[in-house]
């Protein structure tokens, strides 16, 4: 969550400064180090999520109180959350993809 936050931070801040003020040749390492670090924060964005959908799925069988049916119902729309999201990233990411 927030080391997603301080990469794109730091990329946003610090790769068009190192393209317009660099010394020659700055522009092409600019533009590869973004694109490297928007790798990294795409998998650290996605671990992220990962582990919070991972540890609300884990709050279904450490809850007392929740019935049998109760925790076949959330666990299965937790599921289905986590099937969608890795379906919808992988059409986003194919759709977007750098040459």
């Amino acid at each position: 969550g927030l080391q997603t936050v301080l990469i794109a931070m730091l990329v946003a801040m610090l790769g068009p400064s190192l393209a317009l003020r660099g010394p020659d040749g700055s522009l092409a390492d600019a533009v590869a180090g973004m694109q490297g670090y928007t790798k990294v924060m795409l998998a650290t964005f996605m671990a992220a999520l990962g582990l919070l959908l991972l540890s609300v799925l884990s709050f279904t069988f450490g809850h007392s109180q929740m019935g049998p049916s109760s925790r076949v119902v959330l666990c299965s729309t937790i599921l289905a959350i986590i099937g969608g999201t890795v379906r919808y990233s992988r059409i986003v990411l194919r759709v977007f993809r750098l040459p």
